[in-house]
């Protein structure tokens, strides 16, 4: 895959970003026709409703970063039971409501709960 640097105002330097493989076969209705953008800087220093780069919900950037398997490593994550697939996994931590399984792609809502100085994730349901 491709990868260019662009500049993002939002962090005032150059980031990585990378654009999905398109399809194989057009016109199918779960798939785009076109190659998507995927930042691969998206992270905390990421801020705002929507990437300043892209114009797209942060949200949907990291939904599509961490489905693209270009990035493994840099997730804060919690063990939790995905509600998408019922595995029990590392989920993946976009924001401060959201998860995403590694091993479906599934998302879903959190809400964190802190205890005596320890974290614990309760899954409110798919997002």
């Amino acid at each position: 895959m491709e990868t260019k640097l662009a500049y993002c105002s939002a962090r005032d330097q150059q980031v990585h970003v990378a654009w999905t493989a398109a399809p194989v076969h057009i016109g199918q209705a779960n798939l785009p026709d076109a190659p998507l953008p995927v930042c691969l800087d998206y992270g905390d220093h990421c801020t705002g409703a929507y990437c300043a780069m892209l114009g797209l919900p942060h949200l949907l950037l990291g939904v599509r970063l961490s489905r693209s398997g270009l990035r493994d490593e840099g997730w804060a994550t919690t063990p939790a039971t995905c509600p998408v697939c019922g595995a029990l996994a590392d989920l993946r931590v976009l924001d401060a409501t959201h998860l995403v399984c590694p091993l479906c792609g599934g998302t879903s809502e959190f809400v964190a709960v802190r205890f005596d100085d320890t974290d614990y994730a309760a899954i409110a349901g798919t997002a």
